[in-house]
């Protein structure tokens, strides 16, 4: 039940930002980077403005990092963004990563490096961030970190076995839109979707103290 109604949002979610929409690697890869600071808001405001100043991926490797800078000031990450030409010079490298390979690249941790992997590469993963805790966490009353993980691997194997990596990517969507949009660090049940069967919006229902 989880999985299809994060995965109903996530086909919702997905129309939303054009670096869902393409099929072009350093598009998202951009993308995946900005957003590890920047709100999506942000990098849908500006980003295109970037796209248009460095258009492939070879124009950004071969950039003066002082340039980059400037372009990317909304970003508001300079010592990250001052290494977007090595970056990037390093990705083209290969035409394919591992969540391992992506980690040794910098500036991109481990959160960045599994998003990557998902939505640029197909990789059977779902990243957790404080999005998906706060949702998993709290729609099956897992009150730890622990507990979150088993919960999280346990939507990552239904998902990719009733729909491959397209469902796992959009169920994971799907979690990160109820994140921003419904369960935030003060949630608003009252638009959730999932409210009727969540754990903490029953028990809150209910006079329930709830964290």
């Amino acid at each position: 039940m989880f999985v299809d109604a994060v995965a109903d949002q996530g086909h919702v979610f997905e129309a939303r930002y054009f670096w869902h929409q393409t099929n072009d690697p350093y598009v998202k890869f951009l993308a995946e980077f900005f957003l590890r600071r920047s709100n999506r808001t942000t990098v849908s405001r500006f980003l295109p403005a970037f796209l248009a100043r460095f258009p492939v991926a070879d124009s950004l490797a071969k950039a003066d990092s002082s340039e980059v800078l400037v372009e990317a000031q909304w970003a508001g990450m300079r010592a990250r963004t001052a290494c977007l030409p090595y970056i990037v010079s390093r990705f083209i490298e290969q035409p394919s990563w591992t969540v391992r390979e992506l980690k040794g690249l910098p500036n991109i941790g481990e959160y960045g490096a599994q998003g990557m992997g998902l939505y640029i590469f197909g990789l059977p993963v779902f990243p957790i961030d404080n999005n998906v805790r706060r949702v998993v966490g709290r729609w099956f009353g897992a009150d730890n970190e622990a507990k979150i993980a088993v919960v999280v691997e346990a939507i990552r194997c239904e998902a990719l076995e009733t729909g491959g990596q397209a469902r796992l990517r959009t169920a994971h969507m799907g979690v990160l839109a109820l994140g921003w949009d419904s369960c935030r660090s003060k949630p608003a049940c009252g638009s959730c979707p999932l409210s009727s069967k969540c754990a903490y919006s029953t028990r809150a229902g209910a006079g329930v103290m709830v964290r």
